[in-house]
């Protein structure tokens, strides 16, 4: 029988399973972030920075797209990172998290900052594909054993 706590219960344990979170000796690598699709890594240098932003929605835009945010003297579009799961309630106006990329005008919302990872190749399980439309240039590049997905920024 089709038991949705049961799923909602057993998706949030696995979400909640630690990764190798960084120690005093180990320099960080990449962020950790989570979405209602799941955990992702993104490279720490491909990042220009990360905050708590309030984002004004823009009329007629696609569900993936979130609006705009002021960073840094200039506007930033900002949409989720992956695809939501429904639409967006309209007028959303709550604080996200949002990681700006460096050298791309644009900011990716998750819904929360899990900490940093220090990963190296010998992390590296499998290989992937672009993550989703509009986000080619966002590429998984391995899965780790707990599900997260390591991205890597594409040049554009």
């Amino acid at each position: 029988m089709f038991d949705p706590d049961e799923i909602l219960q057993r998706r949030t344990r696995e979400l909640a399973i630690p990764a190798d979170l960084v120690k005093e000796s180990s320099a960080p690598t990449h962020i950790l972030v989570a979405t209602g699709q799941g955990r992702f890594a993104l490279p720490v240098e491909e990042l220009q920075g990360a905050t708590r932003q309030k984002i004004s929605p823009v009329p007629l835009s696609p569900p993936s797209w979130l609006g705009i945010t002021h960073y840094m003297e200039s506007f930033w579009p900002v949409r989720w990172l992956g695809i939501p799961e429904g639409e967006l309630e309209e007028g959303l106006t709550a604080p996200y998290f949002v990681l700006f990329l460096r050298g791309r005008k644009l900011g990716l919302a998750v819904e929360k900052h899990l900490g940093l990872l220090a990963l190296n190749e010998s992390h590296r399980s499998e290989r992937g594909t672009s993550l989703a439309d509009g986000l080619e240039y966002l590429r998984v590049a391995w899965t780790l054993p707990d599900g997260t997905l390591v991205l890597e920024v594409l040049a554009g």
